[in-house]
């Protein structure tokens, strides 16, 4: 299916999402995605070290909701 060009405006209020969430010019990796475990999230989470040790100002973000949302807070406290 991919991505449906009429709904996602990829120039609309990044500047203001990356303001109210404290991000600023900081690199951000994000998926957005519903939250289940075939979609790979916690691959991402345990990636994350290494792509710190490469860019130390990245930040994750994952957007979506779904039953794994737990799982996830929980992994990435512990990474």
């Amino acid at each position: 299916p991919g991505v449906d060009e009429k709904t996602f405006h990829p120039a609309s209020g990044g500047d203001r999402v990356r303001a109210r969430l404290g991000l600023s010019d900081r690199p951000v990796v994000v998926c957005v995605s519903r939250l289940v475990p075939r979609k790979g999230q916690d691959t991402l989470i345990l990636a994350m070290p290494a792509i710190l040790a490469q860019i130390p100002d990245a930040v994750l973000l994952i957007v979506g909701g779904g039953p794994y949302a737990k799982d996830l807070e929980r992994l990435a406290a512990a990474t």
